[in-house]
């Protein structure tokens, strides 16, 4: 799907899982650590807080690094997006 996108020039900044099968009933799948969203209200009170924690920069964006606002954006527009994770 991500490579089909970026032929169109559309970059959602995916970042597809690895998954290895190893026959029709098994297999391997990456894990990517995350964070729930109620986790990272309750604990920085907002989703700016947390980035500026993990990704501060001078010269971004409210103090956050333009890489991640970037990223961050246009992962919102995914639907396939897991709504209730941010991947530090």
């Amino acid at each position: 799907m991500d490579k089909l996108l970026r032929k169109e020039n559309l970059d959602l900044k995916l970042t597809p899982y690895k998954v290895l099968a190893t026959s029709t009933k098994h297999g391997f799948m990456q894990f990517v650590q995350s964070v729930p969203v109620a986790e990272v209200l309750a604990t920085e009170g907002n989703i700016q807080s947390f980035f500026r924690k993990h990704a501060p920069s001078d010269k971004g964006p409210y103090g956050i690094s333009a890489e991640l606002m970037d990223t961050y954006v246009k992962s919102c527009g995914e639907s396939t997006r897991e709504l209730d994770r941010i991947h530090p």
